[in-house]
């Protein structure tokens, strides 16, 4: 009997969890988001609304014209709603190339290489998507290409389960591998590599999953890798995409947690405020004032984060090495302000608060 009740227990514990759903949306730019938890899921922007399950997810944004923003990681508690937020912009200009392009060569090795010729440039970020096949060992990226022997790969290894940076210059070097799990047969995977200066930066599906320096090739073509039957190559190639800042809250009834990376050097401040959806006073202004009380206007200030803490957990801090940032805060029970919406967001100050140097993008919270 006791056996039976745990069995009910346990099925009904798993259909909780199965249906535990969240309120997501998106505000920013014009790339797609991947949210990835309990399943996988795409955002289109710049503005998308969706419930997805609850739990441990990571947020990772595609490149839009400003760069790419910041991945994000979290826990979303049933019941809750998810804002994101990045800073406006425009698609990013890809130039796509067509798989039966005369410019492309082949050239057999341990694995087949396809080189577009002509490719040679600065600094880029190329993107190959194609669909895994049943015996395929191994998906890669070329970049910098100076022929056979002188090259980086960015290979994702299925019969490793892992993704590594390689360099063939004479010989043949790893450069950095990382764990990862194998795609299976028939799953659609796109991968990224982007080559600025010494930086050297792999992405499968928009995540970061490889990074690492290297001088030893500082110019050439790029192209793709295979091993096992030859997969349909959707390649294109942009402007490498600088790293910049992204925002997450997570409102469960009066409890907000902010979530943000952003692109300030260490050593500067975060502060945390509800400001009005408005850029500008309350009131008309006329020559820099307000002219029936006759002086600067207001900012549309709500509430601000103090030393104390009366606005929220880590409400004032420092942002650490890499720039990223995690404020709590308890909605206060202001009646005049109930079902209102206020938008929330983190002044990034300078390290002796000399100056107000920028701020995260505002996310809608409400009273």
């Amino acid at each position: 009997m006791s056996s039976r009740l745990a069995a009910v227990g346990a099925v009904l514990l798993a259909s909780a969890l199965a249906t535990a759903q969240s309120d997501w949306t998106l505000c920013g730019g014009a790339g797609a988001v991947h949210v990835v938890g309990a399943t996988t899921n795409r955002l289109a922007g710049p503005r998308a609304s969706k419930s997805l399950p609850a739990g441990d997810v990571a947020v990772h944004f595609g490149v839009d014209a400003a760069g790419k923003p910041s991945s994000l990681r979290f826990v979303v508690p049933d019941g809750a709603s998810v804002q994101l937020a990045i800073e406006p912009a425009a698609q990013a200009d890809w130039r796509d190339i067509a798989a039966d392009a005369e410019a492309w060569e082949e050239h057999r090795a341990s694995s087949m290489l396809r080189v577009l010729r002509g490719s040679d440039g600065g600094p880029y970020r190329v993107e190959g998507e194609c669909v895994v096949g049943d015996d395929t060992k191994l998906l890669g990226l070329l970049a910098r290409w100076r022929g056979r022997d002188q090259h980086y790969r960015f290979v994702l290894d299925r019969s490793a389960g892992e993704v590594r940076f390689e360099r063939r210059l004479g010989s043949e070097l790893v450069l950095a591998r990382a764990k990862f799990a194998p795609p299976a047969a028939g799953v659609t995977v796109r991968l990224a590599f982007q080559v600025q200066g010494f930086r050297l930066l792999g992405c499968i599906d928009d995540a970061p999953v490889l990074a690492c320096f290297d001088g030893a090739l500082t110019a050439g073509a790029f192209g793709t890798c295979h091993s096992g039957t030859a997969p349909n190559w959707r390649v294109r190639v942009g402007a490498a995409a600088a790293s910049r800042g992204s925002a997450a809250a997570i409102q469960d009834g009066a409890h907000v947690v902010l979530h943000a990376a952003t692109d300030v050097v260490p050593g500067h401040w975060h502060v945390l405020r509800l400001a009005l959806d408005r850029p500008h006073a309350l009131l008309p202004t006329a020559n820099g004032v307000e002219p029936w009380l006759l002086q600067r206007p207001a900012a549309p200030e709500i509430l601000i984060a103090d030393w104390r803490g009366r606005l929220g957990r880590d409400g004032i801090g420092e942002l650490g090495p890499d720039g990223r940032l995690r404020c709590e805060l308890e909605l206060p029970a202001l009646p005049a302000l109930r079902h209102q919406v206020a938008l929330l967001s983190a002044l990034m100050v300078g390290p002796h608060g000399e100056e107000v140097v920028g701020r995260t993008p505002g996310l809608a919270v409400r009273f």
